[in-house]
C-alpha cells in the first residue's frame, strides 16, 4: 500500500478501499486503516492534501 505516498488523499483514500481497507480512526493528520481479511494495520499521514507518508504498523494500532 506504500504506492499511494504522494497521492491526493482522495485517490489514496479509494486505493485503499479497493484493496480492502477501511478507515478506523484519525487523529490529527494520522489516519489509521484496517484490512479484516488480512487484518494488516496501515497508517497515513496527510500534508497538504496529499499523503506525505503510509507504513504497516502494528495490528494493535487498529483497535478502536
Amino acid at each position: 500500500v506504500t504506492e499511494v505516498r504522494g497521492s491526493r488523499v482522495a485517490a489514496g483514500e479509494r486505493a485503499l478501499a479497493d484493496r480492502g481497507y477501511t478507515r478506523v480512526r484519525s487523529q490529527g493528520s494520522t489516519t489509521y486503516w484496517r484490512n479484516a481479511r488480512t487484518n494488516r494495520c496501515v497508517k497515513t499521514v496527510t500534508s497538504s492534501g496529499r499523503y506525505s507518508a503510509v507504513a504497516t504498523v502494528n495490528a494493535r494500532a487498529c483497535r478502536r
